[in-house]
């Protein structure tokens, strides 16, 4: 977990920060995955978003096991 690493060594601020960033990113990846579920779109830009999502919310669990 580098991720992990790298966040120890984030202040208690700038890990708010991220925090917020995150829960706001992963707010619009979700509504985007609404909106595109009930259109027709390529089937790659539904992988592309859920992999985003994915990935986001590991970010977000790597910050929250912080101390």
């Amino acid at each position: 977990m580098d991720r992990q690493k790298e966040y120890k060594k984030l202040d208690k601020r700038t890990t708010r920060k991220a925090q917020t960033y995150f829960e706001g990113y992963l707010t619009g990846l979700l509504r985007a995955i609404e909106i595109v579920q009930r259109r027709d779109v390529h089937p790659q830009t539904l992988t592309w978003l859920i992999r985003e999502r994915d990935r986001t919310l590991k970010e977000m669990e790597v910050l929250d096991e912080q101390p």
